[in-house]
């Protein structure tokens, strides 16, 4: 059984990413281990839980896409979204040393 929650954890925002994650992704070939986590996971997908005052919810925040699949499509998902992420820093990395070249704006031009 795997959950990973959250899946990316900003240096200094750990109680943010956890309260408030961009998705929730449940990964187990057992029904039942699912059924638990979901069960764990409610309240942070429906946003039903009193936001501590010192980080207070996002307006407009009603509730957390939630993935369930089995163990190894939740591995996967897991690696193709650090995969992702790495692709685009290097591509707006990339981007900034050309418009250095060509003396463009890099600002406007992401």
């Amino acid at each position: 059984m795997i959950a990973h929650n959250p899946e990316f954890l900003r240096q200094g925002s750990a109680i943010h990413d956890t309260l408030y994650p961009d998705r929730i992704v449940l990964g187990s070939d057992s029904a039942e281990a699912l059924g638990i986590l979901k069960t764990l996971y409610r309240s942070i997908v429906d946003q039903t839980f009193e936001a501590p005052e010192f980080l207070p919810r996002a307006e407009g925040l009603y509730g957390v896409p939630l993935v369930t699949t089995d163990l190894a499509s939740a591995e996967i998902i897991k690696y193709a979204a650090n995969a992702f992420l790495a692709l685009k820093i290097s591509f707006a990395n990339e981007l900034a040393q050309l418009t250095e070249r060509v003396n463009a704006d890099i600002s406007q031009v992401i």
